[in-house]
């Protein structure tokens, strides 16, 4: 009967029953988050959605079918060392060097895994193909594969990585890096660093990923294909960017990109667990809310900032709710709360929740936002510390670098931005900027998702610059043209010159030594 419904559907209309594969490369389970509440949207409204993922979910809904690739607990080995690095510039030190080299690794694992392999062979039909635009070009193929259009989701919002997709323009003139502590208005040694940061990570995408990224589509896909770069260029009709204009500011965007941020977050929230609320209830003045995250683990924190941390809580007379991961550390219960997963969404929701201390993680930064909580970042790693700059110079949050984290500094932060009535009505009014907008950024982004469904793809979408190569692309050539006739202008003038000094002023002298003789 199922069967004999979905066949109906699809006859009726092919936006309103559409087969979606949707891939996800990365064990960060925030990444994900971004996405899968989409993905259940879109499941939910009818569509069968396929999700190839390293990150395994519970009650799945209908029509959404999750195949699970189990390549370990990788994050836990890359977070046993995230707070030795904290300081690290993550372009100078090389990480973001082996960051993309592992992406090489994930995709090609991901591809030949005899889970994906046996849906290639098998005889499968999509209509869409998803997939977070995250060092990950050869996972494209897939698309080619299936022969359909693909869509990017950006979690980090505007980057160099959706620049390649987009040709969008990115000036580094007041386009900071993303692992750059800048802001829009740079001074010039920011620019010129910020210059020197974006060039440097341009040369490895162009000769270190990429050509990684086509080795491994070379050697997964058969022929007859596109060329890759040609793939790059042509496979994506539409990105969708975790960003908002009312928090990062105006960039330059083209038509096929759209800002779906927040599109995570449910502000009809779901009762807390009862523990939890009583908790909550029993505090007097409030709570605050720790937690850095699903990437960063706790229980791999130095043990001299873990008691500078209790110290500090210890002396502050609101309660705590910390996500921590080590049942051995030893802390007053009647003043933390503390758990290994957290409802964070639904913690930001309780007004009685007076301070946010975070990693700088977008997504968390995003419902804060959302639910007008104000910060205390303490940055880890990636994108953190420019988000908490940000907030810090808009002056919704306070940054506190995990170096200089000691019990007088929490504490210290920690009371500025919960006595201080400038951070809580600073965020609010990000807040109410935030939530101001014609259509709820989870519709958004299902209405765009299946626009290009129901439009063949949309390929009308995509910048002209994708046809253009990089001569072409920068006017290069006319501009070189220009150069050479602008040279060939300026030697004629001189010649033109000199050859009227001479007749006018060399005449003369001949003239002057005739007569002397």
């Amino acid at each position: 009967m199922k069967l004999l419904l979905f066949f109906v559907c699809c006859l009726w209309t092919t936006a309103n029953c559409a087969n979606i594969l949707a891939v996800f490369p990365t064990q960060a389970r925030s990444h994900y988050i971004v996405s899968q509440r989409l993905l259940f949207e879109l499941a939910k409204s009818g569509h069968q959605v396929t999700v190839i993922t390293l990150v395994q979910t519970k009650n799945l809904p209908e029509g959404y079918n999750e195949i699970y690739l189990d390549f370990g607990d990788e994050m836990d080995e890359i977070a046993k060392g995230l707070f030795n690095k904290t300081d690290e510039n993550q372009l100078a030190s090389g990480s973001i060097t082996g960051f993309f080299l592992k992406m090489v690794d994930t995709s090609r694992r991901i591809l030949l895994h005899e889970k994906v392999q046996s849906l290639m062979k098998s005889n499968a039909k999509f209509d869409l193909f998803v997939f977070e635009i995250f060092m990950d070009e050869a996972l494209l193929g897939l698309a080619h594969h299936f022969k359909i259009p693909a869509v990017g989701i950006s979690t980090i919002g505007v980057s160099r990585w959706v620049e390649e997709f987009t040709a969008t323009p990115m000036p580094y003139s007041y386009i900071p890096h993303a692992l750059l502590n800048f802001q829009e208005q740079m001074t010039f040694s920011e620019r010129f660093i910020n210059t020197i940061a974006s060039l440097f990570e341009e040369g490895l995408l162009r000769f270190l990923l990429y050509p990684k990224m086509e080795e491994i589509y070379n050697e997964v896909f058969p022929d007859p294909k596109p060329d890759f770069y040609t793939l790059r260029k042509t496979a994506i009709s539409l990105t969708l960017l975790n960003s908002h204009i009312s928090l990062g500011g105006t960039k330059p965007m083209m038509s096929n990109m759209i800002e779906v941020g927040g599109m995570h977050v449910e502000l009809k929230t779901k009762p807390l667990p009862k523990d939890m609320q009583d908790f909550i209830d029993s505090a007097e003045h409030g709570v605050i809310y720790f937690c850095l995250g699903s990437n960063v683990r706790p229980k791999y924190m130095h043990a001299e900032k873990k008691q500078a941390i209790l110290r500090a809580f210890s002396k502050m007379k609101e309660k705590v709710i910390w996500k921590f991961d080590d049942d051995t550390l030893e802390y007053d219960k009647n003043k933390i709360y503390i758990a290994k997963w957290m409802p964070q969404n639904d913690i930001l929701a309780n007004p009685k929740v007076k301070v946010f201390i975070t990693h700088g993680g977008l997504l968390g930064t995003t419902e804060a936002i959302v639910h007008g909580v104000p910060l205390v970042g303490i940055p880890i790693m990636a994108d953190q510390n420019m988000n908490m700059a940000k907030a810090e110079l808009a002056g919704y949050g306070i940054k506190l670098q995990y170096t200089n984290l000691t019990e007088v500094s929490l504490k210290w932060a920690l009371d500025e931005v919960i006595n201080n009535p400038k951070y809580r009505n600073t965020v609010k009014e990000m807040s109410a900027r935030f939530r101001d907008r014609p259509q709820d950024p989870l519709e958004t982004a299902k209405y765009w998702i299946e626009y290009v469904i129901r439009h063949k793809g949309a390929h009308y979408l995509k910048s002209p610059a994708l046809k253009l190569n990089t001569v072409e692309r920068y006017n290069m050539d006319v501009y070189a043209i220009f150069l050479i006739l602008g040279q060939l202008v300026l030697f004629i003038s001189y010649k033109i010159l000199s050859f009227a000094y001479y007749l006018i002023f060399g005449g003369k002298k001949n003239n002057s030594k005739s007569k002397k003789e």
